[in-house]
């Protein structure tokens, strides 16, 4: 007796036909987003979402891929609330470093805006883990260790992407690393709510393939009052991202720390309560670890008063100066060898 099972009967079933039809569809559409976005072809389409319910995370995520993929491994990886992500711009970083040193380095911002320690951290591991910068560059504030303070962007320290990257696995966090079609697909989603389109067109736009988001002008005016609190590190979510960052090092990972640059107004006024503690409690903990400190109270005071957004950002007169304050500083203190 043939015990050999015929599916020709099946074959025949519409239901086979339509089924065999869509999976082939499906894999043609997901070779050709593997193929498409992994090539300079990619660059020309709309950043893939990685479902972490933020365009601009999308963006700079899809954006970095991009960079490698084009201008190989990565230098130097700026991270940080909003005063890294519209601070240093990429571009006139590594060109200050050129013209200082003769050699070339390439350098990513993914700083994200209204980040705090909690997020921050955890973000800078994933991103440091994911893409092995040779040095991860952390511009850190005094309000980076209040949680209280926004929270805009603090959901994509706790995305599948994210965790992925810290060594939580699953089927989800996979896709939205490795599977360009998936991707798409999320972005897709997205897409069906028009108010979404608008977004993401407005997130597109504004910032740069470097990573670089620039502010123009001037913010809302503030009126300057003195800190309602002293500078306190007893947050616990904040203190467990802090730890997670200062743990990079014990892993290898060359770190430095950028003091946030401020308006020398807003420093004099808060210098005794808030600042100043800040300053004096961070040298405290990366001098025995080792790892730089760089001070901005000079910088500052360089940046003339119409090159300030507001008191904590700096517009597009006052890019310049920092990033040009940055790229020599590490061409003092980081040599074409280091990068090598």
């Amino acid at each position: 007796m043939n015990h050999t099972l015929n599916l020709d009967g099946i074959k025949n079933l519409p239901v086979w036909k339509s089924a065999h039809r869509l999976f082939r569809i499906l894999a043609i559409y997901l070779l050709v987003a593997e193929i498409i976005a992994r090539t300079t072809l990619g660059s020309a389409l709309p950043p893939p979402s990685v479902g972490a319910d933020s365009f601009e995370f999308d963006i700079k995520v899809y954006y970095l891929e991009q960079s490698i993929r084009q201008r190989g491994s990565l230098d130097c990886l700026i991270v940080g609330d909003s005063m890294a992500n519209d601070g240093p711009d990429p571009r006139s970083v590594e060109a200050t470093y050129q013209a200082t040193t003769g050699k070339t380095i390439h350098c990513f911002n993914f700083g994200m805006p209204a980040l705090t320690l909690d997020a921050s951290g955890p973000l800078a591991e994933a991103l440091a883990r994911r893409f092995q910068p040779r040095l991860l560059i952390f511009i850190l504030s005094a309000r980076d260790f209040d949680p209280t303070y926004g929270a805009v962007f603090r959901h994509v320290a706790d995305s599948d992407w994210t965790r992925y990257n810290l060594g939580e696995t699953s089927i989800r966090g996979w896709a939205v690393n490795s599977l360009y079609g998936y991707r798409y697909f999320l972005l897709f989603n997205y897409w069906l709510n028009p108010s979404n389109r608008v977004n993401f067109s407005n997130s597109w736009n504004n910032i740069t393939p470097q990573g670089f988001t620039p502010l123009y002008g001037y913010g809302e005016p503030r009126e300057i009052s003195a800190a309602q609190h002293g500078f306190e590190m007893n947050f616990p979510s904040a203190q467990k991202g802090f730890d997670q960052l200062l743990q990079l090092k014990h892993e290898g990972v060359n770190l430095l720390i950028v003091d946030a640059p401020i308006r020398p107004e807003l420093y004099l006024t808060q210098r005794d309560d808030l600042f100043n503690p800040y300053i004096e409690s961070m040298n405290n903990i990366f001098s025995p670890l080792g790892i730089p400190f760089w001070l901005t109270r000079d910088l500052a005071q360089t940046i003339p008063n119409d090159a300030w957004y507001d008191y904590q950002h700096v517009n597009e007169k006052g890019v310049p100066v920092f990033s040009a304050w940055l790229g020599n500083q590490l061409a003092e203190n980081y040599p074409p060898e280091f990068f090598r």
